[in-house]
């Protein structure tokens, strides 16, 4: 048993950080007490600490989400709904700087829905195609004065990665003369 100095009770060691003679909760008092009265001065140091420690900090902060992660996820959840702009932005970056990652990431988490919901997939294109004929008009109108290597593969009946390019170049300049001799019979 050891009795603090400030609050004058008789606690056991495990209420004591080490060798000080205040208790754990009157020095968690005395430190809600500084920090409140001295903000600038706390942020300063606590900066300079994890600019000078941040090993330490990165480690600490690792365990911490480690044991706790239902805390964490509710922490960040919180902030993301209390901070949609910010949220926004920061993805945003994120986005712009790792663009391949998340093309790869989007990929593939959209090749797997697919795979696993093939009628949903269905019934949500015929929707989007029937609520916008003119844009998929347009976008076939696209599609077809491009002649892309998929486009053309497709008119041989093959998927792209099987065909030549030497075959995909035949076909495409077949296609432009079959479309010029249309032209010139109209």
């Amino acid at each position: 048993m050891k009795t603090c100095k400030k609050c004058g009770e008789s606690k056991g060691l495990d209420a004591f950080s080490g060798a000080r003679s205040e208790c754990k909760a009157c020095v968690a008092k005395y430190d809600a007490k500084y920090y409140a009265e001295n903000p600038e001065k706390e942020r300063a140091r606590k900066a300079k600490y994890y600019a000078e420690n941040p090993e330490k900090e990165r480690a600490r902060k690792a365990k911490y989400y480690a044991e706790n992660p239902e805390k964490e996820r509710a922490r960040k959840a919180k902030w993301r709904a209390e901070n949609p702009e910010k949220e926004r932005a920061i993805q945003a970056k994120y986005r712009a700087e790792n663009l391949e990652k998340v093309r790869a990431r989007d990929a593939k988490y959209y090749a797997k829905y697919r795979a696993e919901n093939p009628e949903k997939v269905r019934a949500r294109d015929a929707k989007y195609r029937a609520e916008n004929v003119e844009k998929e008009r347009a976008n076939y109108a696209k599609y077809y004065a491009s002649m892309t290597d998929g486009y053309v593969a497709a008119k041989l009946g093959f998927p792209v990665k099987k065909v030549p390019p030497q075959l995909i170049e035949l076909k495409r300049e077949h296609l432009r003369l079959v479309r010029l001799l249309k032209e010139k019979t109209k």
